[in-house]
């Protein structure tokens, strides 16, 4: 019925506008583009009369012309269409006649389009209306406004009723197309059927409807009612009978589901929600319950007792399973001294100022027997030959290393020759007969008439003071004693033992022997080292995560780095680390790390950043230094033209022990170690 209505209103509009006394078909015009949109270059264009029917019969009133139901056109090489009478006719136009031509009225065109003699699109509802039409500006039939909250289709106003110039001529709806509903105050039907039927004879009995079906009211001929979801009609008395069983025919049948329409655009993402609450605190900790030391594990602990293992020399806890490590004893220090060295230490002195020549083995000094020397202070055990003085070792501090009290305060006296340890210089000084303190031993019988001690040995540094690479170790030496060196002025070690000289500093030494006793100072400076890497600014980003990246480097050098590593990194808060690896052919496949750098924090913003790091290289050895980043967001910067290399590693805090399988790339990174 809409269709209807709209078609009835564009006949009357046409009829005002007088197009009807030019009787010509209509010129159809356009350019035809395929599926892709390119201009197509042959297919038809198919004009169809809608609606098609067998039953009417379309003409042009005044020529009497028939109107085809189906009107085909060409398509030419340029995509313009042209007559298909007799075949492509590129002469003669396509032309179709117009649908203000047309009786009966109210028709509109079904426009098939085929490029290429393939379909790709079928638009109905189109109306060709005066005596040329463009397809690429389409005309349509107006659409009837429906209002959904009233379930009402508006029209223009309608002066009159609205009725079909012959019998049998419109249909409301089609078959595939239904109406879902219809509000009316009386439906008549004719029923007729035959070839008297639509011929202008009288009207055929009226049907009543009645609602939905049921099984129990007396149904009068003629009468109608739904049942699930399909309308039926009775054409005689009908009672106790439901539809679809006989006497009831179908009037409308309950059309199938149509398809799932297509899925519509995804709206937009919504608001970030609010944040949520603060969950509840976690459970307190349970605390550790101490039980003392055992030699094995107490049997039937509770979860979190812990003690420590005098066998094991561990500190454990029980997790109530198994017991976990907390702590355990150090090794042994470098500056313990073994029973085999006790000979070369015989005559060293607690420190507490006893007279040597009266003082007790094992109070006052230590003897070899004693195996392991707690206070290795330096001091002579000697005769003193002449002298009748007495010669008295002055101190305090209870034996520390080095640091024997300050001579501070010392008071010298006639006929009496004294040595102190001095905790300022870390020498002996002496006081000889009533002489202020100084560097030069006393000579015998308090008035200096013979040397005191009796011989006196050098002290030798080798190398000698002076500059040296990093990493450089120094020992000492004495042509007729034991030798011992200070590292850092405090504690002493065997002289064999020797310092690592990695900045500038002054070592301390002593020679001990029977007789006699010396100290001496070495100063040293550290030869600087160059920078091991690329302290360039590179501008090519990569990201270091799940991968050991970095570039060789060869040492221009030998010494120790303590110093400072340093990457070029940004983009995202993060952390990488540097770890320098050995190479094998230049490649650090398989190789073992050598140092790790501390953790070295990137931000957002682009810069160096630095963390320290210790590592020993070899002059004209090639080192590796790899990149790890804790997480996807961390960038590191490189360009081409070096020696790089990558192998797959995830994150796990700590760099490889040994390189992975490592990959060429070619690339120069951002990263270098330097000596401060």
């Amino acid at each position: 019925m809409v269709q209807g209505l709209k078609l009835f209103l564009i006949s009357i509009l046409l009829s005002v506008l007088g197009f009807a006394n030019i009787i010509i078909p209509a010129t159809v015009s356009g350019v035809i583009q395929d599926a892709g949109g390119n201009v197509a270059t042959s297919g038809t264009v198919e004009f169809d009369i809608s609606p098609a029917s067998s039953s009417i019969h379309y003409y042009v009133p005044g020529v009497a012309t028939v109107v085809p139901l189906s009107t085909v056109c060409g398509i030419t090489s340029t995509g313009t269409l042209v007559s298909m009478v007799g075949g492509i006719n590129t002469s003669n136009p396509c032309t179709v006649w117009g649908n203000d031509m047309i009786a009966p009225a109210n028709t509109t065109y079904t426009v098939v389009f085929s490029p290429g003699g393939v379909q790709t699109s079928s638009v109905s509802q189109e109306v060709i209306i005066g005596q040329a039409y463009n397809l690429n500006n389409p005309v349509f039939a107006p659409q009837a406004q429906l209002i959904p909250q009233y379930n009402t289709i508006v029209t223009a106003p309608l002066q009159g009723n609205i009725v079909p110039s012959a019998n049998n001529l419109f249909t409301l709806g089609n078959a595939q197309s239904w109406y879902s509903s219809a509000f009316i105050n009386v439906l008549h039907i004719n029923t007729c059927i035959g070839a008297g039927c639509g011929t202008g004879g009288s009207g055929g009995s009226g049907m009543t409807w009645t609602g939905t079906c049921s099984s129990t009211p007396v149904y009068a001929a003629l009468s109608a009612c739904t049942y699930g979801g399909s309308s039926y009609i009775t054409p005689v008395l009908t009672t106790g009978v439901l539809p679809p069983n006989s006497p009831w025919q179908v009037m409308a049948l309950q059309g199938s589901v149509g398809p799932t329409g297509a899925a519509g655009t995804p709206g937009s993402t919504g608001a970030t929600g609010p944040t949520g609450a603060t969950g509840a605190n976690g459970t307190n900790g349970t605390p550790i319950v101490w039980l003392g030391s055992f030699s094995s594990a107490p049997s039937s602990p509770a979860v979190d007792n812990a003690y420590y293992d005098t066998t094991l020399k561990k500190s454990l806890v029980w997790n109530g399973t198994v017991w976990n490590q907390m702590a355990q004893d150090g090794s042994a220090g470098p500056n313990s001294v073994s029973t085999s060295t006790t000979t070369a230490m015989n005559g060293m002195i607690k420190g507490n100022g006893t007279n040597l020549l009266t003082g007790t083995a094992g109070t006052d000094y230590i003897t070899p027997s004693t195996g392991t020397f707690s206070s290795p202070v330096l001091a002579p055990s000697f005769s003193a030959g002449a002298s009748t003085n007495a010669i008295n070792a002055l101190g305090g501090g209870n034996g520390d290393s080095w640091d024997e009290g300050s001579c501070t305060g010392v008071v010298p006296t006639a006929n009496v020759d004294l040595m102190c340890a001095d905790s300022v210089t870390h020498k002996f000084l002496y006081s000889c007969n009533g002489s202020s303190l100084s560097t030069t031993p006393c000579g015998g019988g308090g008035g200096g008439s013979a040397v005191w001690p009796p011989s006196f040995s050098g002290l030798t540094f080798t190398p000698g003071p002076g500059s040296v690479t990093s990493g450089t170790t120094v020992t000492t030496s004495c042509s007729g004693g034991a030798p011992y060196i200070s590292c850092d002025g405090t504690t002493v070690i065997a002289g064999a033992t020797g310092c690592s000289v990695t900045s500038t500093k002054t070592l301390y030494g002593e020679c001990a022997g029977s007789g006699y006793n010396y100290s001496s100072t070495g100063s040293y400076t550290v030869a600087s080292l160059s920078n091991l890497g690329n302290a360039t600014i590179e501008t090519t980003s990569d990201y270091v995560t799940n991968y050991l990246t970095g570039s060789t480097f060869v040492a221009g050098a030998t010494g120790t780095y303590s110093g400072t590593a340093h990457v070029y990194c940004g983009n995202s808060s993060g952390t990488v680390l540097l770890g320098v690896y050995a190479t094998s052919g230049g490649s650090p496949s398989g190789q073992a790390l050598l140092a790790s750098s501390g953790n070295i924090t990137c931000n957002p913003t682009a810069g160096w950043q630095t963390a320290s790091i210790s590592v020993a290289v070899t002059s004209g050895a090639t080192y590796f230094l790899g990149l790890n980043a804790s997480n996807a967001g961390v960038v590191v910067y490189y360009t081409s033209g070096g020696n790089g290399y990558y192998g797959s590693f995830t994150w796990t805090g700590a760099l490889p022990s040994t390189a992975p399988t490592m990959t060429s790339d070619g690339n120069l990174y951002s990263e270098y170690v330097s000596q401060p």
